[in-house]
């Protein structure tokens, strides 16, 4: 059914998109790893949007944590994507994105990480059996209070591995 009331830009209606939308999610119809999302959807790697987290990163000193063969990867994917308009290989775009994660993680998130992997380190530690939670049941509660997870981030020497500088 189309709307007759837009003139000349017929479009389908709300119930004829709805079932489309349905169809297209329906995975049982489709080969397995195909979807009709694919090609709209996973288009985020764009030129553009490299390109802003490579001057961000360059300003943040996010940079300098990559390695040699990251940086030699992000180089690459921005000259394919300037080139060829876009990246199809899947696993590449998946790197490509971690990499991009990585530039874009800023140092409270990384505090934050390490205060929640030694919260649940110690969470898992102290609730065994005639463990700590047993004479100090306070402690829960802290490990739960993010106020205690970002000390517990901010005491842990990982979280602050500052790029350095190495001469030739």
């Amino acid at each position: 059914m189309l709307h007759k009331s837009l003139g000349s830009q017929r479009q389908p209606s709300f119930s004829r998109r709805a079932l489309s939308l349905a169809q297209c999610t329906q995975s049982w119809r489709r080969p397995h790893g195909s979807s009709c999302f694919r090609s709209r959807h996973s288009d985020f790697l764009t030129y553009a949007y490299l390109k802003r987290i490579r001057r961000r990163s360059h300003r943040t000193r996010a940079w300098a944590r990559l390695d040699i063969a990251e940086k030699g990867l992000f180089r690459c994917a921005l000259w394919l994507i300037k080139a060829r308009g876009r990246i199809t290989n899947m696993e590449l775009k998946a790197q490509v994105a971690r990499v991009a994660s990585k530039l874009l993680e800023t140092a409270q998130n990384r505090i934050v990480k390490a205060g929640m992997a030694r919260a649940v380190i110690m969470f898992r530690n102290y609730s065994e059996p005639g463990g700590v939670f047993g004479w100090a049941p306070r402690l829960r509660e802290w490990l739960s209070d993010p106020r205690y997870i970002w000390y517990l981030g901010a005491m842990d020497e990982r979280s602050f591995s500052w790029p350095v500088k190495h001469r030739d």
